[in-house]
């Protein structure tokens, strides 16, 4: 009798390997192959999103074009966990909250370097989203390796790589 229940035991197992092989070899197959992956900041060292665990927004420079926002204010309204408010028309003071916060608790960031004012607040009213590559968003308690003021989360502008000045003195420009 033992016998006979351990062969069963050792059938169900050698057939759920079989097939676990088989059903693996054909995910393989049917995998979308990344084309270009997505390397985030959030982490103060670039990391592939897929291997974050914070919740994290990037949007590329596709997407910003795709939505065809001219100002952060378009690009940042979409994303969860915030919720922006423009005093006035196009231009006007333009602040961000972060779920359950005030306009001060997000740390923005313009290629790493701080932008926030004295208070911690920032005016997203005159941002444009021109020479941005893309803009990287860490929601959450991830925030908290950019210090105290970035209690709501940080924002990331990273801009597109410039192609530095030629000055020609023999052209007299």
């Amino acid at each position: 009798m033992k016998r006979y229940v351990r062969e069963i035991l050792l059938g169900i197992l050698f057939g759920v390997m079989v097939s676990n092989a088989a059903t693996a070899e054909s995910e393989k197959k049917d995998a979308v192959p990344i084309m270009d992956e997505t390397v985030v900041t959030a982490t103060r060292t670039e990391t592939p999103v897929r291997e974050l665990g914070v919740s994290t927004t990037v949007v590329t420079e596709e997407q910003i074009k795709e939505r065809q926002a001219t100002d952060v204010l378009d690009v940042l309204r979409t994303v969860p966990g915030y919720n922006i408010v423009r005093n006035g028309g196009r231009g006007g003071t333009t602040s961000l909250f972060p779920r359950g916060g005030e306009d001060n608790f997000t740390k923005v960031l313009i290629d790493g370097v701080s932008v926030n004012l004295g208070g911690g607040a920032y005016d997203f009213g005159s941002l444009l989203t021109e020479n941005f590559e893309r803009i990287e968003i860490v929601r959450g308690p991830q925030s908290a390796l950019y210090g105290s003021d970035a209690i709501g989360g940080v924002i990331n502008f990273i801009t597109k790589p410039g192609e530095g000045f030629k000055w020609n003195l023999l052209e007299g420009g």
